[in-house]
């Protein structure tokens, strides 16, 4: 087996906070991106924890599908509130004020998700995809942005974060500045396969 290529330029992860935790996945295609996803949130389902998707609708559907796969009640898991799963780009636009991720908006929103899950389960896993969204319409500035208000979450609760970002992001060297900026915001810059990228955290 190859290998996984690195960003264009990579100058390391960093500590966010003791015990917390947000890696970042690199993906080549939604059937990657669906096994890597399903298996995070499967270990973390199986454990008793609870666990979030914050796909686009085409992502999440095979998500699910694959989740079955691994024997996953999907349904049960979401009728019990185990596992909720959220459009990301309707969601992206309930914490966004003219286009651009809001503070308050995004406290508000994910807060009246989490505070009740927390109530029930002991630790959440999360999976979100609304930074791609943005990195994907140029919006980089802004998803730099809310990848730091993922950041206060995960060091204030006990959340476990997976977003992810097309390969295509980490090989354009024309944007390995801006996507280098990405990058040190995680603890953990991933492959598809879980084996892990770029320098040790920093």
């Amino acid at each position: 087996m190859s290998e996984p290529t690195k960003p264009a330029v990579f100058n390391g992860t960093r500590v966010i906070g003791k015990g917390a935790t947000h890696d970042m996945l690199l993906f080549d295609g939604t059937e990657t991106l669906a096994s890597a996803v399903s298996r995070v949130l499967c270990i973390a389902l199986d454990q008793g924890h609870g666990a979030i998707s914050i796909a686009t609708r085409e992502h999440q559907k095979v998500i699910d599908e694959q989740l079955g796969w691994r024997g996953i009640d999907v349904a049960r898991a979401r009728q019990s509130g185990q596992y909720q799963s959220f459009d990301a780009e309707t969601t992206l636009g309930e914490i966004s004020t003219d286009g651009v991720p809001d503070i308050k908006r995004f406290e508000q929103v994910v807060d009246a998700v989490l505070q009740p899950a927390l109530k029930t389960f002991a630790r959440i896993c999360i999976f979100g995809e609304m930074v791609a969204l943005l990195w994907d319409a140029g919006q980089r500035d802004a998803a730099v942005c809310l990848e730091k208000m993922w950041n206060d979450l995960v060091v204030a609760k006990p959340v476990v974060l997976h977003c992810a970002y097309p390969h295509s992001a980490a090989s354009d060297p024309a944007l390995a500045h801006a996507f280098n900026k990405i990058c040190i915001e995680h603890c953990e810059v991933l492959a598809a396969d879980g084996s892990k990228l770029g320098l040790p955290a920093r």
